[in-house]
């Protein structure tokens, strides 16, 4: 549920979803339900048993029977796809060999009171689980009447941990681990709870020569990373990838913009990208953006990332969001185009705040991951064709609807320039017939010329910048060549701590001042704030927390945010 900036509170842990179930049989309203009165029936020296159901990815129900006979370890689990080792089942209730049931919570198994079974009862099951937070519950209708209460066997139980980072759960598995017996397990009933979904972690496929004319006249195809955790579609707003690229004529030092076109694999636009016209000699990169979690580059032809010079993270991770081709050839030839006045960059000049304007190395503008995601929007149709947002393609596709990339850049261009009478640097786009627009390069190379101490940027504990939740000044640095900041030599050059206390200091401070003027302008996403103030003011606190700088400074944010009965930010304390 992408915004310009307030859903980065939502990146790293997947999508915003519902509470977890606070006790078994939570009442919800269901969903899709899907029902197996067949039977499956684990042997002892049989091995695993799976039985696959319709992919669950976010809360559902399970109930089933299960009868053990002569044994003493046997059980039943969800897991990803099929398994044949304990360790890929995520949930797991087991009739154990001390004669009671119990079931996996994380690294051991464990119930909440002893509860005695018997070989050749048939007991019934239920489970309530959350594959968002890797949470189950657990309870038992103990062998008698269907009216019987439920025991609970276990309330919020980790999956197990080994199996803790699934996107779906879509398979039954039983296994009896004993030396002689069965387990029977049948009339499973599968009910989702809540709506699926979408699949955070997507590809995107880069054309053959995409920094030529050609090439980025070639759409940009979207996918599914792993087909097995759901389509990918350019239309879902959590899974929308944009690009945008950066031309610098090397004669003249004139720059320009152009936004290559994202579609869906296997279909075609509702209108052929314009070919641009090229300068004679020139350098190109792109920029990508995308509204999930995590988007990985391929290439339509071998050899294209690397005669690209694209990168996509570091040290086999992935910046998530963000990344580049040809970015840090394209930033040398704009230098070289500045110091042979060529090319003059503009300064950012003074708002009505009668203060320098917003630039994206400002602490009144970052966020936890500074420099991410490109300015770069598109027209969708009514049909779910795409095409560039261009004049002509909005006068010719009546009814098609702009949908962008939420990004810093964008906040700063669309709406906290003309909040504050402020006029964001543009150049010609090569698409739409040389109007002006805006682009994270023209963004990077002002606040690069005009930005003044203490500059924000890229540190260690920026999410996308991490390694498994680790910091790594190398992929701080990988991250800043793509976006021309300078190299980080030594982990003081890139201090979580500083860039916190940075933060805290400057950005409320601006926010005060600035309150009538953002208060003024309607909030982008009203279902967060109720104006342009209130969505930088929860934008704030939620960068605040994603960059654990409470506990590296040990002080409180100083904004602390008003809401309404509905949670929606109406106003703010800033202390």
């Amino acid at each position: 549920m992408p915004v310009f900036d307030g859903s980065k509170t939502n990146r790293f842990r997947s999508c915003v979803r519902l509470a977890l179930f606070k006790a078994v049989g939570l009442a919800l309203v269901a969903g899709s339900v899907t029902t197996f009165a067949q039977g499956v029936t684990a042997v002892a020296g049989g091995g695993f048993k799976n039985s696959t159901f319709l992919a669950q990815s976010s809360q559902f129900s399970a109930e089933f029977d299960a009868t053990p006979t002569d044994t003493n370890n046997a059980g039943v689990g969800f897991s990803d796809d099929e398994t044949k080792v304990f360790s890929g089942t995520s949930t797991f209730v087991r009739f154990n060999r001390r004669g009671n049931i119990d079931a996996r919570n994380g690294a051991a198994f464990g119930a909440a009171a002893a509860i005695p079974y018997k070989p050749g009862l048939t007991y019934h099951f239920r489970e309530d689980v959350d594959v968002v937070n890797h949470v189950y519950s657990v309870a038992v209708r103990l062998p008698g009447r269907a009216s019987n209460p439920f025991t609970v066997v276990g309330t919020n139980f980790a999956f197990r941990t080994s199996a803790n980072a699934v996107f779906n759960l879509d398979t039954l598995v039983v296994e009896v681990n004993s030396l002689i017996g069965t387990l029977y397990v049948n009339n499973l009933v599968v009910t989702a709870l809540a709506p699926p979904v979408a699949n955070p972690d997507c590809t995107i496929i880069i054309p053959a020569n995409p920094l030529t004319a050609q090439g980025l006249a070639r759409p940009y195809r979207l996918k599914a990373t792993n087909a097995d955790d759901g389509p990918c579609h350019q239309a879902d707003p959590s899974q929308s990838a944009f690009v945008q690229a950066g031309i610098i004529d090397t004669d003249t030092g004139q720059l320009s913009v152009y936004a290559p076109l994202v579609i869906d694999d296997g279909t075609q636009p509702a209108v052929l990208p314009v070919v641009p016209v090229l300068p004679t000699h020139y350098v190109a990169a792109l920029w990508f953006g995308y509204n999930g979690n995590n988007l990985l580059q391929a290439e339509a032809e071998s050899g294209t990332l690397v005669n690209n010079n694209c990168v996509n993270g570091f040290d086999d991770t992935l910046f998530t969001q963000f990344s580049y081709c040809n970015a840090v050839n394209f930033f040398a030839a704009a230098d070289a185009a500045i110091t042979a006045n060529k090319l003059a960059v503009p300064a950012p000049g003074t708002g009505m705040d009668g203060f320098t304007c917003p630039m994206v190395r400002s602490f009144t503008v970052v966020d936890q991951d500074q420099s991410d995601n490109v300015p770069t929007s598109y027209l969708r149709t009514a049909t779910g064709q795409f095409a560039q947002n261009t004049a002509a393609n909005r006068a010719a596709l009546v009814g098609a609807t702009p949908f962008g990339n939420p990004s810093d850049n964008r906040l700063v261009d669309l709406l906290l320039d003309p909040a504050l009478g402020c006029t964001p640097w543009k150049v010609p786009d090569l698409a739409d017939n040389a109007a002006p627009f805006p682009g994270l390069f023209l963004n990077e190379l002002q606040a690069r010329s005009f930005a003044t101490a203490p500059v924000a940027l890229i540190p260690l504990n920026d999410p996308m910048a991490t390694v498994n939740g680790k910091a790594s000044l190398g992929k701080v640095n990988a991250y800043r060549r793509g976006v021309h900041q300078p190299k980080a030599a030594a982990v003081a050059d890139a201090s979580a701590t500083t860039y916190c206390s940075n933060f805290r200091e400057i950005h409320p401070t601006r926010l005060a001042l600035d309150k009538a003027l953002l208060a003024a302008r309607p909030s982008p996403f009203p279902n967060l704030a109720n104006s342009l103030f209130t969505f930088m003011v929860q934008r704030e606190n939620a960068s605040y927390v994603l960059l654990g700088c409470q506990d590296l400074l040990g002080q409180t944010d100083r904004i602390t945010p008003i809401t309404d009965a509905a949670g929606v930010v109406i106003d703010a304390i800033i202390n």
